[in-house]
């Protein structure tokens, strides 16, 4: 009996722990960008100064970033611990960051596949009540028809309730939660 109280009483505090966990941010790096990845730092580090709890995680895209700067990683961020991308364990309050959100992944996330990490955390993250910060930068020396379906597709995001970052110019989407820290 005992035995029993005790596990039962362990479950209890497991749960209350979770539910008064403090809200994470997490942070889904996708694609194989190096020349945005300084970017993406400047931004981790903010947010960690800030006082954010992160988790960082990469996409199989972009193994090849974790891979190249793990090191720098680690040193400027020693607290963070980065990971491969799996199935997420957002909850409500959360927020999801992809700060280097590519063509690819914004058109797929637009069209409503979800067959690459970026598109299956940002459904699941809509459903869950994650507020979803997307930072996209166009390449600007595409063809005007392209850049108007990219335009397109921002929009989308933006009317499914992603904030998006980027484009100084572009109206926003409300934010559902108390802003976690400001970016950049």
């Amino acid at each position: 009996r005992a035995l029993a109280r005790d596990e039962i009483l362990s479950r209890i505090e497991r749960t209350q722990a979770e539910n008064t966990r403090q809200p994470t941010t997490f942070v889904l790096i996708t694609g194989d960008d190096i020349a945005a990845f300084p970017a993406t730092l400047r931004y981790l580090t903010a947010l960690s100064q800030a006082g954010c709890l992160l988790s960082v995680h990469f996409s199989h895209s972009a193994q090849r970033l974790h891979t190249r700067f793990a090191d720098v990683l680690c040193r400027l961020l020693p607290q963070v611990s980065c990971h491969h991308a799996t199935t997420p364990t957002l909850r409500s309050g959360d927020t999801l960051l992809l700060p280097a959100l590519s063509d690819n992944s914004l058109a797929k996330i637009s069209l409503g596949l979800r067959d690459n990490a970026a598109s299956q955390w940002v459904f699941q993250a809509l459903t869950q009540d994650v507020r979803i910060i997307a930072i996209h930068h166009p390449d600007t020396t595409m063809p005007s028809a392209y850049l108007a379906q990219i335009s397109h597709y921002l929009e989308t995001l933006r009317q499914f309730g992603i904030r998006m970052m980027g484009e100084p110019s572009a109206p926003q989407a409300p934010v559902l939660h108390n802003v976690v820290a400001p970016i950049g």
